[in-house]
């Protein structure tokens, strides 16, 4: 046999391209899924509760008083890069994030809007983040004359101005310089000609309690500096007010208002629960298996359940990695429909076991409800973090990444 024709015969056909429905999906190979794969469990960011929310804040306002959105921590677990554009159109006047890296995952689809950065400017702060801040226009916080003489030093270097917003410890003992030094302060700032002082704040320690005494303490030490220095007559943003402060203390709106833990429809005090605000998030997952349990059998890491008498649980794949603490294990109950479902066990790293008795005809694939976004019901935020004795802030942005954030309508 002729060698070419051998070699014809004998060599391998070339491989075909796989054109499964993953890889016209990714355009990729299907076992190297890229970070937007689908992912098993969903979190329903509600577009429509995000934008009647920030109305029901805003009417607490006067019509002047702009609308700052505050999405630090990614949006408080939210995922901010859905978030963003939506509030960018027509609802927010400005953003607030906690630091220069968060601001600018946000720049491409804040549409332009100003971005605060709640973290002051310290002494060796490092350039590439100052020149970072300078690039994009950040509104960055000042509040030591240390970290103003480093910055000053760093822009001499660069020629180019950077937007500031001071910060005064008005009573919170947290961020912030001293009421005392706020003066010396703002005038070596305003000395300085790579500086535009473009915002005066503060921030509140107690506006979600009933008694708002020291509430009202801080916005007098608030406006006695406004008074004093004639900031009112300066086209500068002077804003204090939280959530709380907005649904409590009118006199405290000033210019703007900076709402986070409202916007995504949750408060912290009781003034909160009758005001309309409705939660933007639901997370889902699917019942994986269904499997029996016998009476007198444990489930889970320590055997911390064990059954009054043949069971039926379900596993759903959601774990304190995904944000469903430990300390919630055998001590509250998810949703599959209208029915409760009592976590059974131990809470696992990936996986969550839950009591089906009361689940007619379940079947794999249902979905089960991790977090409501209905108040009052046994998996509503309120209800988990009154559970452990935290704040809804927490139980938010424990939620975590391997959970798809999908923005409904």
């Amino acid at each position: 046999m002729d060698s070419k024709k051998e070699q014809g015969l004998l060599a391998k056909p070339a491989a075909k391209p796989i054109n499964s429905p993953l890889e016209s999906l990714y355009g990729i190979g299907p076992l190297r899924l890229r970070d937007s794969s689908l992912k098993t469990v969903q979190a329903y960011i509600n577009r429509v509760n995000l934008k009647h929310n920030v109305e029901i804040l805003k009417k607490k306002c006067a019509a002047p008083v702009k609308f700052c959105a505050v999405v630090k921590a990614d949006a408080y677990g939210h995922n901010a890069r859905l978030l963003v554009p939506v509030l960018a159109g027509g609802y927010a006047d400005y953003f607030a994030v906690s630091n220069i890296e968060e601001a600018e995952r946000i720049y491409p689809f804040a549409k332009g809007k100003p971005i605060l950065v709640f973290a002051p400017l310290y002494e060796g702060i490092a350039p590439d983040l100052l020149q970072l801040a300078q690039a994009r226009g950040f509104h960055c916080t000042i509040c030591s004359p240390a970290g103003l003489r480093y910055v000053n030093d760093y822009m001499e270097t660069t020629g180019r101005s950077l937007p500031v917003q001071m910060k005064v410890d008005t009573g919170m003992g947290r961020v912030g310089c001293l009421a005392e030094e706020f003066e010396d302060l703002y005038h070596a700032i305003r000395e300085k000609k790579w500086f535009q002082i473009t915002g005066v704040y503060s921030h509140f320690a107690n506006a979600d309690d009933q008694d708002l005494s020291k509430a009202r303490q801080q916005a007098a030490v608030f406006s006695e500096l406004v008074t004093r220095l004639g900031l009112s007559q300066w086209p500068i943003l002077k804003h204090i007010s939280s959530t709380a402060a907005t649904m409590q203390l009118p006199e405290a709106h000033y210019d703007m208002i900076r709402c986070g833990i409202g916007m995504y429809g949750y408060t912290t005090g009781a003034y909160g629960h009758s005001c309309g605000l409705k939660p933007v998030m639901k997370v889902e997952a699917p019942l994986i298996q269904i499997k029996k349990l016998a009476a007198g059998q444990s489930c889970g890491y320590g055997g911390t359940y064990i059954a009054p008498n043949d069971m039926l649980i379900g596993l759903i794949p959601f774990g304190y990695a995904d944000g469903l603490f430990r300390s919630l294990s055998n001590r509250i109950s998810l949703k599959i429909g209208g029915y409760e479902a009592p976590v059974v066990g131990r809470i696992s790293m990936d996986l969550t076991m839950i009591d089906l008795s009361n689940v007619p005809h379940p079947t794999e694939g249902m979905m089960v409800t991790v977090i409501d976004d209905q108040p009052g019901s046994c998996c509503d935020i309120y209800h988990m973090a009154e559970q452990i004795g935290t704040i809804p802030y927490e139980i938010l942005i424990s939620i975590g990444s391997r959970v798809k954030r999908v923005i409904v309508n």
